[in-house]
This record gives structure tokens, C-alpha cells and sequence, in this order.
């Protein structure tokens, strides 16, 4: 085995950035092994380089199956940590394409009243059946008004609405009727 060849494969490694404090230690004592074993590399035999091979790549083997079990956990957190969020889209979503329906059925509602009306949809865009409408509505709602303006102003008036269900007088009866 060529020494060259294993000193630039144990310093070419690549190690995470983000190591906690004990991962921290054991790869600054990691790297202290690479550097004695690297300045010792020519004075080994070959049969403790081929051990040394070995051990390396079962460490790379072991590794691989961690990171791979790191990145499918790293998939399934990443979900987990979506999932809200894709929760809130589907309701905000499922609110709008509600709303959605419900004025286009208001719309249909409108639209349908129009066609079955005895007038016809083009007295609609008239000026003056315009004007007809909105006097008409004006008439309707003063009246009502007046009486509510009236009955704020004056409270302990009574209407004419209530005079009617008042019990009527017997002639008969009143002590003030004297015949």
C-alpha cells in the first residue's frame, strides 16, 4: 500500500460543522491519531497498514449507514416540522375555494331573480327606471321612518296602533256619563 495514498485519505475527511462538545472532542482526538499515525506511516509494516485499511473502511461503512439513517430521521423531522404549516395552507384553501362558492351562488341567486322577473333585464341599465326604483324604495322606507322618529321624540305618546287594541268604553258602566 502506497503511504502517500493513505495520508491524503485520512486528512482528506470530511467532518460536519455543527459537532456537539463531546463529538468535538473524540474528532480533535481523532485527528491527533491521523497526524501520529500519518508522521509514523513509512516505518510501518505492511501487514499494520492493511489493518489500518481495513479498520478505515469499516469506520467509512459505519458512517455511511448512520448518516443515512441521520438523513431519513432528517426527512421525517423536516416533515413534522411542516406539517402545520401545510395544515394552515389546506384550511386557508378550503376557506377561500368556500367563500368562492358561496358568491357564485349568491351571484346565481341575483341572476336568476333577474330572468324570472316580470321586467326586463334592459329596464334595469335605464336612467329613469333607475331614478323610479330609488323613489319608489324613498316612499317605502319614510314612512317607517317618520313613525320611529316620532315615537324617539315623543316616548310616552301612544300610537294609533296601540289605541286600536285598548278595550272600548262602555256607556253603560261610566259613572262620569250621567243620563
Amino acid at each position: 500500500m502506497n503511504a502517500s495514498a493513505t495520508e491524503n485519505s485520512i486528512s482528506s475527511l470530511d467532518l460536519p460543522q455543527s459537532l456537539e462538545q463531546d463529538e468535538l472532542f473524540v474528532d480533535q482526538v481523532g485527528k491527533t491519531v491521523a497526524r501520529s499515525l500519518d508522521k509514523e506511516l513509512a516505518y510501518l509494516s505492511p501487514k499494520v497498514l492493511k489493518r489500518l485499511e481495513n479498520s478505515r473502511d469499516l469506520a467509512l461503512t459505519k458512517q455511511k449507514k448512520q448518516t443515512s439513517r441521520s438523513s431519513k430521521t432528517g426527512i421525517w423531522h423536516l416533515a413534522t416540522q411542516l406539517s402545520p404549516i401545510i395544515i394552515v395552507l389546506s384550511i386557508v384553501f378550503t376557506v377561500a375555494q368556500w367563500q368562492m362558492s358561496a358568491r357564485i351562488n349568491d351571484l346565481a341567486e341575483v341572476d336568476s331573480a333577474l330572468l324570472s322577473d316580470s321586467v326586463p333585464p334592459t329596464a334595469y341599465a335605464d336612467e329613469g327606471f333607475k331614478l323610479f326604483l330609488n323613489k319608489m324604495i324613498a316612499e317605502e322606507l319614510k314612512p317607517s321612518a317618520s313613525t320611529s322618529e316620532e315615537n324617539l321624540a315623543n316616548p310616552t305618546s301612544t300610537s294609533s296602533d296601540s289605541s286600536d287594541l285598548a278595550p272600548a268604553k262602555n256607556s253603560a258602566n261610566d259613572p262620569s256619563n250621567n243620563q
